[in-house]
Order: C-alpha cells, then structure tokens, then sequence
C-alpha cells in the first residue's frame, strides 16, 4: 500500500536524523521518515501538550481497535495516561489543573473543560475549535 504525503514536520526521524513528513495511511495520519522505506521511523503525531504525568512523553493521537480516535502518553507502555478528550495545554484558571480537554456536549456544545471532577471549570467555545490552531 502507498501512503500519500500531507506535509513536512519540523521535527527529525528519532531513528536517522532525516526530516520527518505527515503522511495519511488506511489508519489516519501519521509522521514518517521521508528516508522510507531504508528507514522504517515512524510516530503519531503530537499534540501539542506534555503528558499530565510528568513523565516527559507528550501526549498523542492514537485509535483504538474499533476505530475511535482517543489521546494517549507517547512513552506508552512506561506511562498509562489516556483520555477520550483532546488536551489542551492551558492551564485551569480555577484550580490551576496543568491542562484543559476539550468536550463536546450535544446539549451545551462545544467547550474547554478542566479533567479534575472536583474543579467543574468550563467554558464554552464558538465555533467549535476548543484549543485547535484556527490557521490549521
């Protein structure tokens, strides 16, 4: 199978050190060694936010095996955080919680929501881009 090339990322492949592009496959996107095939480096890609954990991986886009886009630590298996949200990397302003997700409610629309159920924060969005680059 072919994988259509997206665009270049800034980061280096971790396995040769040759520029890294976004490439769409049968499963989503995902960052490849553009040295491929001689070189077989490849990641998902990130989002952006550093693992809540404090484990010094960065939070990723992964899916499941039914599919479903979930968000993950990309030092897995060493670290077990996930979230069905999208992290965002600002700070709660009540608790000061590390990050914020985003949520969408069918009800209440799209937000910026603090993870901690004690906190309660949200705030909502227009427009439906949370914590997404709106250039993007």
């Amino acid at each position: 199978m072919t994988h259509q090339a997206v665009e270049a990322a800034a980061e280096p492949c971790p396995k040769c050190g040759a520029a890294m592009a976004a490439r769409r496959g049968r499963f989503g996107v995902f960052l490849a060694c553009t040295r491929r095939p001689a070189c077989d480096g490849a990641r998902a890609p990130s989002t952006g936010v550093s693992c809540p954990r404090a484990c010094g991986g960065e939070v990723v886009e992964r899916r499941s095996q039914r599919g479903k886009t979930f968000f993950g630590c990309s030092t897995w298996p060493g670290c077990d955080f996930v979230s069905w949200d999208r992290p965002v990397g600002a700070p709660c302003p009540d608790c000061g919680g590390t990050w914020l997700v985003e949520v969408v409610s069918r009800r209440l629309g799209p937000a910026l929501a603090c993870p901690d159920k004690n906190c309660g924060y949200r705030r909502a969005v227009v427009g439906g881009t949370a914590g997404r680059d709106p250039s993007a």
